[in-house]
């Protein structure tokens, strides 16, 4: 059985640096991680969460 790598669930605020999110997301990804990207805005977060869900599972 394949082993499965840990979620790390990385928020998006939005003023963040891109750039220094996507040396974070790297770095994580390197050690491991599988890096999901939350942006917050204007969607309620839960919704959002669903759809990513609803979309991967199907």
């Amino acid at each position: 059985m394949k082993k499965q790598k840990p979620i790390y669930y990385l928020l998006m605020k939005p003023d963040a640096n891109p750039a220094l999110l996507h040396e974070r997301k790297d770095s994580l990804c390197r050690q491991g991680y599988l890096v999901i990207t939350v942006r917050e805005g204007r969607q309620d977060m839960k919704d959002g969460l669903r759809e990513v869900i609803r979309n991967h599972v199907s």
